[in-house]
């Protein structure tokens, strides 16, 4: 009898990845799209590729190459928000291009390539310490916050106000990235009482550590960003 030929099973081109490239605007980029096509654009000062300025980040949806996602929400870390749409191009595992278009009809063009960064699988260990950066959600910004992570993945500190923040970090089991939520406890300040819950990222190059998500009462965004000794 003929033999009945084994199945060639084709690998499923997926975008999810960690992507580093510019903008048209001159800005440097580093685009991280999970497994879910949750994505963070996250994007330097223009002429300064080394420091960081926001992100734009949402939910997409990606197949044969495409990915778009219809809205996105971008916040800076002088707690400005805008939103918008993303379309874009993947070539798996090699490249990811694409336009970010604002509600305010500014429209950005970005290039990136695939990083293998993304493949580094994330520890608490190598995300312990203490990091001292910016708070920012809706119309404020705080300098000068220590916040500091311990092997377990708690994480505590303090904002003007006195308001304690706490927060459990895991790493995820898919990807270069951690979930984390977040609350803000007593003091007066805009944030007291709130809970924060998203994702975060640890660039190992420059120590810096950034957490991006939604206020969990009224979906606004909010971001901070550290870098630790």
């Amino acid at each position: 009898p003929t033999p009945t030929p084994t199945p060639v099973v084709v690998p499923i081109a997926t975008v999810d990845g960690i992507y580093n490239g510019t903008t048209d605007t001159n800005r440097a980029i580093t685009a991280l799209i999970l497994a879910d096509n949750s994505y963070y654009v996250m994007y330097s000062k223009p002429s300064d590729p080394t420091s960081f300025d926001g992100v734009a980040f949402g939910s997409g949806t990606s197949s044969n190459g495409i990915f778009s996602s219809d809205s996105f929400k971008d916040i800076n870390l002088n707690g400005a928000i805008s939103t918008g749409t993303l379309a874009g191009t993947y070539d798996s595992k090699k490249t990811f291009t694409g336009t970010l278009t604002y509600t305010s009809n500014t429209v950005v063009s970005f290039s990136s390539n695939y990083s293998d960064a993304y493949t580094t699988t994330p520890t608490l260990t190598t995300l312990a310490g203490t990091y001292t950066g910016t708070l920012a959600a809706e119309g404020l910004s705080e300098t000068g916050i220590i916040l500091t992570i311990l092997a377990d993945g708690t994480m505590s500190g303090q904002i003007s106000c006195g308001c304690q923040i706490d927060a459990t970090i895991t790493p995820l089991a898919s990807g270069n990235a951690y979930g984390v939520r977040l609350t803000f406890t007593g003091g007066d300040h805009p944030l007291h009482d709130q809970t924060f819950t998203g994702s975060a990222y640890f660039d190992a190059l420059t120590k810096r550590f950034i957490i991006v998500g939604l206020l969990d009462a009224s979906k606004a965004p909010a971001i901070f960003v550290g870098t630790k000794p």
